[in-house]
């Protein structure tokens, strides 16, 4: 548990970040429509990045920690797509996240928050339909990477419709076909994909 607080006091004044979990030990499954319809399950792992660092500082230990625990499942839980919560310690929940919908009504899905997204959809400033992801600025990611925490997982997404670009690792022909980014480090390039509306 020292050596533990010792690698998060390293960073905790770097991660001014409420609102950020670090995903890890994932599976994403997406399926994506050229009419703006699309589904979503994720199964892995979330760190929330604030109640990690206030841990380390040993801000939070027994009583208080167990609240805090509760606190962030409650925060998950304000997002009805999460199915399952369970924690694992360390300021770590293992979750299962279930949403589908239709970007012509709202425009914008992103995972696990909209101003702290992981990947995304959303119709661009083109009127394209597009995939993306997000990273933590430079500082924190080196910082994090120092201290062992990473992000690590397989994102696979299926496609119907005209996909105008996109930095897939592999593409699997099919009906509909299965794009698929397998993600080994936080400073790997965020997962991109153009879809062109369907009429």
């Amino acid at each position: 548990m020292k050596m533990f607080r010792r690698l998060c006091l390293a960073f905790a004044l770097l991660l001014p970040l409420a609102g950020c979990y670090l995903p890890d030990d994932f599976t994403t499954d997406m399926q994506v429509a050229d009419d703006g319809r699309f589904a979503f399950v994720y199964e892995g792992d979330l760190t929330q990045l604030q109640f990690l660092q206030r841990i380390g500082t040993g801000e939070l230990t027994g009583e208080r920690l167990a609240e805090y625990v509760g606190i962030y499942e409650r925060d998950l839980k304000r997002d009805s797509g999460f199915k399952e919560i369970e924690y694992l310690g360390d300021a770590r929940y293992r979750v299962r996240y279930e949403r589908s919908g239709d970007l012509r009504e709202f425009r914008q899905f992103s995972f696990p928050r909209r101003n702290a997204a992981f990947i995304g959809l959303r119709i661009n400033e083109d009127g394209l339909i597009e995939l993306f992801g997000d990273k933590l600025p430079k500082q924190h990611r080196d910082e994090l990477l120092a201290r062992g925490f990473n992000t690590r997982g397989q994102l696979r997404v299926w496609v119907r419709g005209e996909v105008l670009d996109h930095n897939a690792e592999s593409v699997t022909d099919g009906n509909p076909p299965l794009y698929r980014w397998t993600i080994r480090s936080l400073e790997d390039p965020t997962p991109r994909l153009l879809l062109v509306p369907g009429p």
